[in-house]
């Protein structure tokens, strides 16, 4: 099998945007994983109290890392995915293009995306290993950069970040079927055969008699959606509402565990909301290229479908994490009173005043 990416390209690349960053100190980075060991057995016991999954591993692996550092990790696990994408089409004698141009696209990316993170569960994904207890990444110049420039509280910021880290990692390993889920989805879609030209044609073809399908399609997946066929569409839906209420579930839990031991959670969650929302210039066109506009968007509707599940019947999100049947259907994610009724023991009064996600 030929190289589909050349990963000394894909290092260099990100390397050289990732150092273009404001850095910080070797004792800055020592002082905040010193603090976060001091804050981790506290947010642990909140997530699991709050939550009410329990992980049965009580001492997580924990490193602060710089960017450099962060990068490397990223890209393996980005190499054992897309050898996996390479694999299925040399098997059909499909090719993803230069070597080095991918690696510089893939560098690109990850070096961006490097000043931006700041905290990451890694789940160490490799060929052909068993399954192991991921890492639990923190990102400490980016984490060291928005508190100061935002004037945080410095503890409780890093408490407040640290309780999203912990949520995903009691997603991925105290919900036994969750991580076998996830991962069946990528192999689904890795599996899937690109288009050919012929069925591009006829998708072109199909535009003139059902434009809004292909709006929705693309809309919803930019222009995969547009040639994907209904199996792949559906398989991209569960994938989307899989991580939106992962991603969403995490928000929704880094405001509200540490209850009143942690005030300013909601003006980091607005602050940093607003951040986002305001980019310009270089950050807005990376947000738009990566379809990091996109993906907040499905994980802000996914922290509001765990909210008015809430709001419509109190502790009965708790029962989305019991089985892979217990996920929302694509018209239940975006109307939570069906899945209520359906998932959620009881039966929610239709009125004017219970509003759908749209």
């Amino acid at each position: 099998m030929a190289q589909q990416v050349s990963w000394s390209t894909a290092s260099n690349v990100a390397r050289f945007i990732g150092e273009r960053s404001p850095q910080v100190s070797p004792s800055e980075l020592e002082d905040l994983s010193s603090e976060l060991n001091e804050i981790i057995p506290t947010a642990l016991s909140e997530v699991a109290e709050f939550t009410g999954i329990d992980v049965q591993d009580t001492h997580p692996k924990l490193e602060v890392v710089d960017r450099t550092q962060w990068i490397e990790a990223n890209l393996d696990s980005y190499r054992f995915l897309i050898e996996k994408v390479a694999r299925s089409l040399d098997a059909r004698n499909g090719v993803l293009g230069s070597e080095h141009l991918n690696g510089a696209s893939v560098g690109a990316m990850i070096g961006w995306m490097s000043s931006r993170v700041l905290g990451q569960y890694d789940l160490l994904l490799q060929q052909g290993a068993a399954p192991t207890p991921g890492i639990v990444y923190f990102v400490g110049p980016n984490i060291i950069h928005i508190e100061r420039k935002m004037g945080f509280q410095r503890r409780q910021f890093r408490h407040w970040v640290a309780l999203h880290e912990l949520t995903h990692r009691t997603q991925f390993e105290g919900i036994p079927w969750f991580r076998g889920y996830f991962s069946g989805l990528v192999d689904e879609l890795v599996a899937f055969e690109p288009p050919s030209i012929s069925k591009v044609i006829d998708k072109v073809a199909k535009v003139m008699s059902d434009r809004n399908q292909v709006k929705r399609s693309v809309a919803e997946f930019g222009l995969a959606g547009f040639v994907a066929s209904e199996a792949q569409i559906d398989a991209m839906r569960r994938v989307s509402i899989l991580m939106s209420l992962a991603e969403g579930h995490g928000d929704w839990v880094m405001d509200r565990a540490a209850g009143r031991s942690l005030p300013e959670a909601w003006r980091f969650s607005s602050t940093l909301a607003e951040r986002r929302a305001s980019a310009s210039g270089l950050s807005k066109l990376m947000q738009t290229l990566l379809g990091m506009e996109a993906k907040l968007g499905q994980y802000a509707k996914g922290e509001a479908f765990i909210q008015a599940v809430e709001d419509l019947a109190p502790g009965s999100s708790k029962v989305l994490w019991d089985s892979p049947s217990s996920l929302p259907t694509f018209d239940e994610f975006s109307n939570p009173t069906l899945w209520v009724e359906r998932c959620g023991g009881l039966t929610v009064a239709r009125s004017g005043s219970v509003e759908t996600l749209t």
